[in-house]
C-alpha cells in the first residue's frame, strides 16, 4: 500500500554473497541498478535490489534471479523464513526429523520444518507439502499473513486472498486470474516480499492493528549525506562503509547525493547496500468522483472540475501500478469511482489513484431488502469471515448473467436456499472503497445459482473428476466412482462444494490418511475418515495411497492394482518410462524407496532401478514404489554425454527447444537456453520459446541451479520440426 508507516528494526538476515564484506568495499565499489543484471528486465527490478540488499532474496550461483522463472514452494518457503530473521533456526532444523513425508534429505529439509514450526506452512489434508510444485498467488499470499500474523476467518482461498488484497500484500488484478493454478514467477515474488515487508501492518492480536499499534516488519534508514569517498558515506553524522555493490535509486552516482535526504539499506554486515534519493517535493491531490474524461481536450473531471493530463500518467487500482493500458480504459471501468489525483509542478495530473475491493468466487450468505426504501437493502458475502454490502438501485445485479433488481435477487434467493438446504450462491461483488466490520457499498453484484451439476462419478484424477464424462476440476474435495452427486461449481467451473452424494455401489475408492499393522484409516466422498479393521492384501500402504474399498458383510481393503513392474529407464514431470514403455504421471505423483522406507523424488531413481508402478485411474501413475535400486557404476574418466530433443521454428523466428534426453549427466534435472530473449529453464518436454536462429548455447542443470554440462545447439532457418543431437561439455 502506498502510505508512510512507522515501522520496526530491520531485522538481521542473511546476506547474499555478491553484496560482499566491509573489507571489500574499502578496495572496490560498484554502484548498479540491480544486484543481477538480469533482474533489470523486471518492472520490479527496484524490488529486487531491496531484497537483495537485505538478504531476503539470494539469487542463482550463476549470478543471475531469473525474475520470469517460477518458484516451487519449498523456495518460497525459505524466502518466508528469511524475511523473519529465522535463518539460523532452519539450520538448527536440519537436525530434526522431516515434519512432512515427503520432503527429501536436501537443502530444503531444515527451511520447510522451521516454516512449518513458525505456523507459515500447514501442508496438504494427505500429510504432504508438495515441495517441488509450483507456488501459487493463493499459497504465496497464505505463506506472507502467516508471516505477518493475520488470522483470516472464512473460505479458503477466497477469504485469503481477499485479506492480502485489503492489508496490501497482492493487487487485486493478479487476484481475478485464477489465484490457484497461475504460479508466482519470482518477479510476482520480489513485489509480494517487499510489500510485506515494507508496506503491510504486522498483526495485532491477528488482525489488521488501530493506528497507535501500526508497524512494519522493516524499515528504511534516513538521513542527509554530508560526504561520500571511495569506500564511505555519512549520513545524518555517521559514517558507513559501503558495500561492495550499492543499489542506488534517483541518482547516476554516490558523489551526486551530497547534501541530498535519502532511504538506505544495511546489510548483515552493517554495509550501505541499497540508496534512494528523497526528492523534497510536496505533493497536491485532490478526492472526489472521477464522472468525465475527455481524449479531445485530453482531460478528466473529478469532484467537478476539469484538470489536464500530463504526458505520462500513472493509473493505480487498490494500490496497484498500470492496471489500464490508457486513461479511456481507466474511465470506462472507474466512472463514478472516488479517485484521488497528484499533480506535478505545472498542475497537470500525473497520477490517478482509485480504492475499489472485488471478491470473487465467495458465498452468497443473505439478502435483505430495507422496508421504507425501495430497492435499498443489503447482502451479506463470506470474507473475513463475513463482509455486508449496502445495495442500492444504482449497483448492478446480475443473476445467472441477467440483470436483476435487488427484490428479484431476495426472492431468488430464498428459492434457492429452500431448494438446497445447505448451499449458498457463489457471488462475485465489488465495492467501493476498503471494507470494513461496518460494510461497504456494493456496485457490482454477480450471483451464480444455476451452477450446480447432478451425475454420476465415472472417473476420478488427482485433481479432477469426470461427471458423465465431462471433465471438472476440484480441490481438497474426496469422490467415488460409480456413485450420483449433486455438485456446486464457481465461475471457472471448478467444484466447491458438494450438495449430495447418493451411493449407488458397493466398491468404491477412497484414500488412506493413516495406516497401521492392523488398522486402515480412510477418508470417504463426503469427507468423513472411516477405520478398517482386519485389512487383508496389503504389503504396504502409503499416506494419500488410493485404494479399493470393498462394502460387504465385513469391510475390507483390497490391494491396488499394480499394472507394471519392470526397468526404470527416465522420467520427466508428466511420464515416466520403464521396460521401454512411457506411462502418464499424475501431477502429484509418490515415489516411496521400499529398501530404506523412505518417500523420495523423481530424480532420485537411477537408470536400471526396478520400479513398481501403482494405477490412480485410466492406467495414470500415481504411486512409484523402488524395489532395488541400480548400484552407480565407476565414473568414466573420459565421459561422453550427449543431449536429444526437438527444434519448432516458426512463424517470425519463434522457436520452441524439446529436451527430450540427456545422458551420462548425473543430477541433470533442468534445460536452458541461453540467449538473449531466453524466457524460462524448461524441464523435460516442457519448452523455451526465443528469438532467431544460428547458434546458441544449451546449459544443463541441476535442481539447484549449477551448470553441470554444457552444448552449442545450431538452430537451422527453415520452418518446421528439426530433431537434434548434440555433444556436451562437462563444467
Amino acid at each position: 500500500m502506498r502510505r508512510k508507516l512507522s515501522v520496526l528494526t530491520v531485522v538481521a538476515i542473511f546476506l547474499v554473497s555478491v553484496l560482499g564484506t566491509g573489507a571489500l568495499a574499502a578496495t572496490e565499489v560498484e554502484v548498479v541498478e540491480a544486484l543481477w543484471e538480469d533482474a533489470t528486465l523486471s518492472e520490479f527490478v527496484e524490488d529486487f535490489a531491496v531484497l537483495g540488499a537485505t538478504g531476503v532474496y539470494i539469487g542463482y550461483p550463476d549470478g543471475t534471479a531469473r525474475p520470469f522463472h517460477p518458484l516451487t514452494r519449498a523456495e518460497f518457503a525459505v524466502t518466508a523464513i528469511r524475511v523473519m530473521g529465522k535463518e539460523r533456526v532452519a539450520t538448527a532444523f536440519e537436525m530434526t526429523p522431516p515434519v512432512f513425508p515427503d520432503v527429501p534429505d536436501s537443502w530444503m529439509w531444515g527451511w520447510v520444518n522451521a516454516a512449518q514450526a513458525y505456523g507459515v506452512i500447514a501442508g496438504y489434508p494427505d500429510g504432504t507439502f508438495r515441495p517441488n510444485n509450483d507456488v501459487n498467488f493463493a499459497e504465496a499470499s497464505t505463506m506472507l499473513l502467516n508471516v505477518l500474523g493475520y488470522e483470516v476467518e472464512g473460505p479458503w482461498p477466497a477469504a485469503w486472498i481477499a485479506t492480502a488484497i485489503d492489508v496490501g500484500i497482492i493487487c487485486d488484478d493478479i487476484y481475478i486470474i485464477h489465484p490457484t493454478t497461475v504460479p508466482v514467477l519470482r518477479e510476482d515474488m520480489a513485489r509480494m516480499v517487499y510489500n510485506a515487508m515494507f508496506n503491510v501492518f504486522v498483526a495485532v492480536d491477528g488482525e489488521e492493528p488501530d493506528e497507535e499499534d501500526e508497524e512494519t516488519l522493516f524499515e528504511y534508514e534516513e538521513g542527509t549525506v554530508t560526504s561520500v569517498t571511495a569506500s564511505t558515506i555519512r549520513i545524518a553524522g555517521k559514517t558507513y562503509d559501503l558495500a561492495s555493490k550499492v543499489a542506488l535509486y534517483g541518482a547516476d552516482e554516490l558523489a551526486d547525493l551530497v547534501d541530498a535526504d535519502v532511504e538506505f539499506l544495511l546489510d548483515k554486515a552493517g554495509d550501505v547496500a541499497f540508496i534512494r534519493f528523497v526528492e523534497d517535493v510536496s505533493v497536491v491531490t485532490v478526492t472526489g468522483k472521477w464522472t468525465a474524461h475527455s481524449t479531445f481536450r485530453d482531460d478528466i473531471t473529478v469532484a467537478g472540475d476539469r484538470y489536464d493530463l500530463a504526458d505520462e500518467v500513472t493509473l493505480v487500482v487498490n494500490d496497484c501500478d498500470e492496471v489500464f493500458d490508457t486513461i479511456a480504459e481507466a474511465f470506462a471501468e472507474l466512472k463514478d469511482e472516488v479517485v484521488t489525483i497528484t499533480f506535478d509542478d505545472d498542475g497537470d495530473v500525473v497520477e490517478i489513484n482509485a480504492t475499489i475491493d472485488t471478491y470473487e468466487d465467495v458465498f452468497l450468505v443473505d439478502v435483505n431488502m430495507y422496508d421504507d426504501e425501495e430497492d435499498f437493502g443489503y447482502i451479506v458475502v463470506t470474507v473475513n469471515p463475513t463482509v455486508e454490502l449496502e445495495i442500492d438501485d444504482s449497483t448492478v445485479i446480475l443473476l445467472n448473467g441477467e440483470e436483476v433488481t435487488l427484490e428479484e435477487l431476495e426472492e431468488a434467493f430464498e428459492d434457492f436456499q429452500d431448494t438446497w438446504e445447505d448451499a449458498k450462491p457463489i457471488v462475485t461483488v465489488r465495492t467501493e472503497g476498503n471494507s470494513d466490520e461496518d460494510g461497504a457499498y456494493a456496485t457490482y453484484v454477480s450471483v451464480l445459482t444455476d451452477s450446480i451439476i447432478e451425475g454420476e462419478i465415472t472417473s476420478i484424477g488427482a485433481d479432477f473428476v469426470r461427471v458423465d464424462g465431462v471433465r471438472y476440476d476440484f480441490k481438497d474435495l474426496a469422490f467415488v466412482v460409480g456413485n450420483d452427486y449433486t455438485l456446486l461449481l464457481d465461475s471457472t467451473d471448478t467444484i466447491r462444494a458438494i450438495l449430495d452424494v447418493v451411493v449407488t455401489e458397493d466398491a468404491f475408492f477412497a484414500k488412506v490418511v493413516e495406516y497401521g499393522e492392523d488398522d486402515l484409516l480412510v477418508e470417504l466422498a463426503d469427507g468423513t475418515e472411516v477405520a478398517l479393521e482386519d485389512v487383508v492384501g496389503f504389503e504396504l500402504a502409503m499416506l494419500g495411497m488410493v485404494v479399493l474399498v470393498e462394502v460387504n458383510e465385513d469391510i475390507v481393503v483390497s490391494e491396488p492394482v499394480s499394472f507394471h513392474t519392470g526397468e526404470f529407464a527416465t522420467s520427466t514431470s508428466t511420464y515416466i518410462r520403464v521396460d521401454g514403455q512411457n506411462f502418464v504421471l499424475d501431477e502429484d505423483v509418490f515415489y516411496y524407496n521400499e529398501v530404506t522406507e523412505k518417500f523420495i523424488g523423481r530424480t532420485d531413481l537411477k537408470a536400471g532401478d526396478i520400479v513398481e508402478l501403482f494405477d490412480i485411474e485410466d492406467e495414470i501413475v500415481g504411486y512409484v514404489r523402488l524395489l532395488e535400486e541400480e548400484v552407480e557404476p565407476p565414473v568414466d574418466p573420459d565421459p561422453d554425454p550427449t543431449a536429444t530433443g526437438m527444434i519448432q521454428v516458426g512463424a517470425l523466428g519463434f522457436n520452441d527447444v524439446y529436451v527430450y534426453e540427456v545422458e551420462d549427466v548425473a543430477g541433470a534435472t533442468h534445460f536452458s537456453v541461453v540467449a538473449s530473449t531466453a524466457l524460462r529453464e524448461i524441464d523435460g518436454e516442457v519448452p523455451v520459446t526465443f528469438m532467431g536462429t544460428g547458434e546458441t548455447t544449451l546449459q544443463i542443470t541441476d535442481s539447484d541451479g549449477t551448470v553441470l554440462a554444457t552444448g552449442t545447439l545450431t538452430i537451422p532457418d527453415a520452418f518446421g520440426q528439426h530433431a537434434f543431437e548434440i555433444d556436451l561439455e562437462l563444467e
